[in-house]
């Protein structure tokens, strides 16, 4: 496998996920040694495998809100970061080896003050040296929205369809800049009819 753009690898020195952007696809930015800057976009909820492995000239990467799983080996031997942001209060699924190669006794991890002490237990998160809060990200900075929903079928959810009865997140901003941390509480019960 390799990236689409693989033969402009030396050519591109930045790239930005916009809004619509959900997923970066695996090898996307694979081998890329002239990236010297990312944006991810805050829609974004999955990197997949490798997507910016190798990539020498990042030196930091912010990973927004609600990113919830990030492949194997996405920021393998990026070996001049010298800080990780993850912006997401409930920990992303991490497949193996996430981080493999990145000098995590010199790069800090930034991460959502209210999540501090899941990130520093948290298996691959634990080997960053120095985990630091991000500024207002206390749980005195946020707002809370909780909704409870019954239904018969699957439900769509901020673009997301839920399948099945649990509990669900989504960090959003309210208009007046805050962030808000909203919990749908889904119950689904499928109704058998008989003729």
């Amino acid at each position: 496998e390799s990236s689409p753009f693989y033969e402009l690898r030396s050519n591109i020195n930045s790239f930005i996920f916009g809004k619509a952007v959900q997923h970066i696809p695996a090898y996307l930015c694979y081998d890329m040694d002239s990236l010297t800057n990312i944006k991810i976009g805050q829609n974004t909820r999955s990197i997949g495998n490798e997507a910016f492995a190798n990539c020498d000239g990042l030196y930091s990467i912010c990973l927004p809100k609600n990113i919830n799983r990030i492949g194997a080996y996405a920021f393998l031997d990026c070996l001049n970061l010298t800080s990780v942001t993850c912006e997401a209060v409930f920990l992303p699924t991490l497949k193996p080896a996430v981080f493999l190669g990145i000098p995590t006794d010199s790069t800090i991890l930034y991460v959502p003050e209210i999540s501090l002490e899941d990130y520093q237990f948290a298996e691959q998160w634990q080997d960053f040296a120095t985990i630091l809060p991000i500024e207002g990200t206390s749980k005195s900075d946020y707002k809370y929205a909780e909704y409870t929903i019954f239904s018969c079928d699957y439900y769509e959810w901020h673009g997301e369809i839920c399948p099945i009865s649990g509990d669900y997140t989504y960090i959003t901003t309210s208009e007046d800049g805050h962030l808000v941390l909203e919990t749908l509480h889904l119950t689904i019960e499928r109704l058998d009819f008989k003729l």
